[in-house]
């Protein structure tokens, strides 16, 4: 953790914190709330056996014995006192069983969530996680915790549904693009039909949908990290935190096909 110094010489300096510490992650949400700061969620990747790894123990890892990966996301909540530099863990006040009640109910967990805390309500809204090693979804529910109280989470228009939406590229030859005009000729050029389509590309990918009115730029801007990991994923990039120019290109002409379609 570092600590920023003098606006004037954008000095920063690495400092110790105490404390219950949260599990190794990234992809967390941080807002700061009256000399502290709240933190939600985030991923961390473990071994397929459980044992979890370390950043600096994954570098040291020979290629040949890199072992498969598995996310793990959270969905819980922890502050950083200011003053004291320790972290603590947030629990709901309520009673056990409510407690937990409204732990189901609450957020699940994610990473890269929009969080925001308005007269001293944390609102936490949508973010990314994975149902299985090939699938990312983006969310789109909404909750909200009063940090006075810490009783219970509160929905607001949660929205459980996971669309499955198909993009298909487009094809750069003519022959390519007379064939889609002409569909209903399907029956007659079945044979014709098939050999182009074995040699056209398609992508399947989830994809967080527009909203009505709404411009390209401004539904880009507000879904880029889905486009860019839907990037990496073409470009075969393993970096998961590569945002260079070629990510950003294609990133954008995905989220442009899809929301022309």
């Amino acid at each position: 953790m570092y600590i920023f110094l003098d606006e004037s010489s954008w000095q920063c300096r690495q400092v110790k914190v105490g404390g219950t510490k949260p599990d190794l992650r990234c992809g967390s949400s941080l807002q700061c709330y009256l000399n502290t700061c709240i933190l939600f969620g985030g991923v961390t990747d473990n071994e397929v056996d459980g044992t979890g790894t370390t950043a600096s123990a994954f570098l040291k890892t020979k290629k040949s014995e890199v072992t498969r990966m598995r996310s793990v996301f959270y969905n819980d909540l922890h502050r950083l006192d200011l003053h004291k530099l320790k972290w603590y863990p947030i629990e709901l006040k309520s009673d056990k069983t409510a407690a937990a009640a409204s732990l189901e109910n609450g957020p699940p967990a994610r990473m890269n969530a929009a969080m925001v805390i308005k007269q001293g309500v944390l609102y936490v809204y949508g973010g990314l996680k994975e149902l299985d090693e090939k699938k990312q979804y983006t969310l789109g529910d909404f909750y909200s915790l009063n940090l006075s109280k810490l009783d219970t989470w509160v929905s607001h228009n949660v929205d459980t549904q996971q669309n499955e939406v198909h993009i298909y590229s487009e094809s750069s030859d003519d022959d390519d693009d007379e064939d889609d005009v002409n569909m209903d000729n399907e029956d007659d050029d079945s044979s014709s039909s098939s050999d182009d389509d074995s040699d056209d590309e398609s992508i399947e990918i989830e994809a967080p949908d527009s909203i009505p009115n709404e411009t390209h730029d401004d539904y880009y801007n507000r879904t880029r990290e889905f486009w860019h990991i839907e990037a990496r994923k073409e470009l075969k990039i393993s970096d998961t935190t590569d945002e260079s120019v070629r990510v950003q290109h294609l990133g954008k002409q995905m989220s442009k096909l899809f929301f022309q379609t």
